[in-house]
């Protein structure tokens, strides 16, 4: 008959758990566990830490939400009241003044010492008491013109004047070269428009085809151009007109 023989089993501190008795054999493992556990505490903490954080930044969102809307009293009917009735809105009431119509002054009859002779004044008496002057046209001895001193009735730029014949320029200084053209070489033609008035002297002008360096000087030299007035029908007329003044550096 066999015999089975049971050895003993090796007997320490944790009989049933022998991996236990490594604590006592390894002195790093009671370091790793304690490690460990603190690791896991601490991921545990910042967990809970950080869903604590966040429930606090949306509770202060909402406080924040909350104080910046706009606050709405919903009113009752009673505290609206009843509007009040057109009824008892009173008219404007507006005052119209009619007066009465003017009346046609009639004519009365006076005795002939009690009227008092009215007569037209003359030409000569108009002139002078309004300080103007008479122009003679030779119609007459007696006949005149009476016109107000000074020049009325001159045409615009745009305006335009039917002549028979164009005014013709009798004379007119030349131009003064600047100097400072002359140094940089500048020369052309500046064309100025000219009015000439009715008695042949410039009353007004502006620049139309421009040189900046010669425009000034273009115009002081139109300034004095003399002409024969434009004549419509034997009459002299102001017109306005194109006057070229040339600067060449060539003689």
């Amino acid at each position: 008959m066999a015999t089975v023989r049971l050895g003993h089993a090796a007997v320490g501190r944790f009989p049933r758990w022998g991996y236990l008795d490594k604590f006592d054999t390894n002195p790093i493992m009671p370091r790793a566990f304690i490690v460990s556990a603190a690791l896991f505490l601490a991921i545990i903490g910042g967990w809970l830490g950080w869903q604590k954080f966040q429930e606090y930044r949306r509770g202060r969102a909402q406080q924040h939400a909350t104080a910046t809307k706009r606050k709405v009293k919903v009113l009752t009917a009673a505290e609206i009241g009843v509007p009040p009735s057109l009824m008892q809105q009173q008219a404007t009431a507006v005052k119209v003044e009619v007066k009465s119509a003017p009346k046609v002054a009639m004519p009365v009859p006076v005795p002939d010492e009690e009227a008092v002779e009215e007569t037209i004044a003359t030409t000569d008496e108009i002139a002078a008491s309004s300080g103007t002057q008479q122009l003679g046209f030779g119609f007459g001895e007696g006949d005149s013109l009476v016109i107000d001193a000074g020049d009325i009735g001159l045409p615009s730029p745009d305006e335009y004047v039917a002549f028979e014949k164009a005014p013709e320029i009798v004379n007119m200084d030349n131009p003064v070269y600047p100097e400072i053209a002359k140094e940089a070489g500048v020369e052309g033609t500046v064309l100025v428009r000219v009015l000439v008035g009715d008695d042949g002297f410039v009353k007004d002008m502006f620049v139309i085809q421009s040189i900046p360096m010669l425009d000034e000087a273009a115009a002081e030299a139109a300034w004095t151009a003399v002409f024969k007035p434009a004549l419509q029908k034997d009459r002299p007329v102001a017109v306005w007109m194109v006057i070229p003044i040339n600067f060449s550096l060539r003689g």
